[in-house]
């Protein structure tokens, strides 16, 4: 029995703007999964990442102006994913949400 697929044989897993469009509308009045749907589609950041990460874990760089977020990604190698302003003014709102959840 074969487990390894050649190149042709992975699906192609990507969503297309209208996609990603389309799934952002569908959650824009449930505040945790738009936050997390608009987490993914911006930052590249894999769930399990996220689901790892902690308010703590993002911080304001002064040099770029960008806010960052600090973790362990796949194969545990230390990640450094930044987001621009527009998302934090969205996420904020549902962080006390958010926090809720994991207490």
């Amino acid at each position: 029995m074969r487990t390894s697929l050649s190149e042709q044989e992975i699906p192609n897993r990507d969503l297309y703007y209208h996609e990603v469009k389309q799934l952002l509308d569908y959650y824009k009045d449930h505040t945790i999964n738009y936050g997390l749907l608009t987490m993914l589609a911006m930052t590249g950041l894999r769930v399990q990442e996220i689901a790892n990460a902690s308010w703590g874990d993002v911080y304001l760089d002064s040099l770029s102006g960008h806010y960052r977020l600090r973790g362990v990604g796949k194969g545990g190698k230390n990640l450094i994913s930044y987001f621009i302003h527009l998302y934090m003014n969205k996420s904020l709102p549902f962080e006390h949400d958010v926090m809720s959840l994991r207490h």
